[in-house]
Parts: C-alpha cells; structure tokens; sequence
C-alpha cells in the first residue's frame, strides 16, 4: 500500500502503518503476553467498527487527522482483562471497558513515538469506548480504513486506521 492523498482520504503506505502494529505487538504480545496473530490486512468502508467492543483513539497533525480504532470480540477483550487483572469474568463490564481504552491507548503511544521520528507530530485526545449497540455514535474518517484483524487464542482484535489530509 502507498502513501498518498485520493481526494481527503489519506492511503496509508507500510511506512506509516508500522508503528502501530508494532503497538500492538508490544502491547498484546510483550504486556499481555498473548500472541497476536496478524491476519491479511484489507480496506474497510463501512461506518462501524467490526468488534464487539470498539476503543477510538483520535489523532491529528499538522497534514493528517484520523484515528486508530481498536475493536475487540467480546470474548477477546474478556481475556485480556482476565489476563490483566487476575481476575475471572463472566462478561464485559466496565473494567473491562476501561481496559480496552487503556490498550488503545497505550499502543497509540508507541505508535505516536515511532511516527515523530518519521516527522508526524501527532497530538491525542483520549480514547473513547463503545459497545457494538452505541456504533451509531461514533464517526469514523478516513473512508476506505485500513484494518489488520489479529487472531488470539480466545477470539480476534481488529486494528482499524483511517486517516484524512488537512
């Protein structure tokens, strides 16, 4: 995939699209201790996110705005947590959500870190999290996303990236 700009959507080339996977390696694989299995990355148009549970991440710089959204099959982000915490559960709850946030989060960081170096200069908002009922709430750029889905032992992770030019 190449960089450059079609309209307002940005095409994200591996360059770009790196540092977040290398997020999520570090975070689901060095942190959690889970291993993370990419899968074919595709684009993605639709306006919701493909996970039960779906953690958003704005970001923007002085020529992109976008984000990272990181969703979760509900059993996934069970795990996680689990895994976490030390604690078992029986459903998603708001610890776990707070969880999924703090995941996206922390892998937004280590994304942000390695983009400066390639002279993006992200600033961030906080995470917000959804569950699949409240999609309708949030408003996702970048049409067609870049999504990479992530196997684990216990269910999927999807990591989706859109991004616009300013």
């Amino acid at each position: 995939m190449q960089a450059g700009i079609s309209g307002n959507s940005y095409h994200l080339d591996t360059e770009f699209i790196g540092p977040f996977l290398e997020g999520v390696k570090q975070v689901f694989g060095d942190m959690v201790g889970l291993d993370a299995i990419p899968q074919q990355s595709y684009a993605y148009s639709d306006a919701a996110p493909l996970g039960d549970i779906a953690s958003v991440m704005p970001m923007e710089c002085a020529t992109l705005k976008g984000q990272l959204c990181i969703s979760f099959t509900s059993s996934a982000l069970i795990n996680v947590t689990e895994i976490l915490l030390r604690e078992n559960l029986d459903q998603v709850n708001v610890i776990a959500l707070d969880v999924a946030g703090e995941m996206t989060n922390i892998v937004t960081g280590v994304a942000k870190a390695l983009l400066a170096e390639r002279g993006f200069n992200f600033s961030l908002a906080r995470p917000a999290t959804f569950l699949a009922d409240d999609y309708d709430q949030i408003s996702l750029t970048g049409m067609p996303r870049f999504v990479v889905p992530y196997d684990i032992p216990s269910g999927k992770i999807f990591v989706d990236l859109g991004f616009t030019s300013l």
